[in-house]
């Protein structure tokens, strides 16, 4: 019964926590149309914090052979490492995924944190995090750095070959290259994400073409 109550004081806190910060940024990667949303966020959080709570509780249980509660805190940062490897895509040249990577790594770190009992630490993080993703990505799309124009929109479609393709044929017509796209398939339909070199103000003739494909449900700018 005491390690019950000590569970749910202690222990259960920490990963409805995980569940929560987890699941905050996991909502604003959703919102954005990312491949690692809601659930892959949570699970990471929750996932990193458990392997933390393990690895203090094994130290403390065998104390006697000098456990070291950051080894396993060294494996999850290393496989976290190699799931963000997974998030990286080469596209025509560039590279797109860094950020999707960087998140899950540094949610990966909220969740030691958590599992430690740093809430406030873990918080903070969590609110950087976020205003680093959505203050500072729209603030990307206006910002002038001399680079290229760049514009993101998003197809719903009920076929995905012919939906891209529809999309690449209208953006080759308009002289537009396609540099990052990703692909998730939905419930009922497919959902593409694509990122093009057309200024914003071009997209609304290009939603509008492609809203009157067929089999093209709705095409929305991000």
């Amino acid at each position: 019964m005491n390690d019950l109550l000590q569970f749910i004081s202690d222990d259960g806190v920490k990963l409805l926590l995980a569940v929560l910060m987890g699941g905050v940024i996991g909502l604003e990667r959703e919102a954005s149309d990312k491949p690692a949303g809601l659930r892959t966020n949570i699970l990471i959080c929750v996932g990193s914090t458990l392997m933390m709570i393990l690895s203090i509780q094994v130290a403390r249980q065998y104390a006697v052979v000098t456990a070291d509660p950051s080894r396993i805190a060294q494996g999850v940062i290393t496989g976290i490492g190699f799931l963000g490897a997974g998030t990286i895509l080469h596209s025509r040249g560039g590279v797109t995924g860094l950020t999707t990577a960087a998140t899950t790594w540094s949610v990966a770190g909220i969740g030691l944190a958590l599992g430690s009992g740093y809430y406030l630490l873990a918080f903070t993080s969590t609110l950087l995090i976020l205003a680093v993703l959505w203050a500072l990505g729209r603030l990307a799309r206006v910002w002038p750095n001399g680079k290229s124009e760049r514009a993101s929109f998003r197809v719903v479609a009920d076929d995905a070959t012919a939906s891209f393709d529809a999309v690449r044929s209208l953006l080759q017509n308009e002289g537009r290259a396609i540099l990052a796209w990703n692909y998730r398939r939905l419930s009922s339909g497919h959902s593409i994400v694509v990122e093009c070199d057309a200024p914003r103000e071009s997209l609304p003739r290009i939603l509008s073409a492609l809203s009157s494909v067929q089999g093209i449900r709705h095409a929305r700018t991000l």
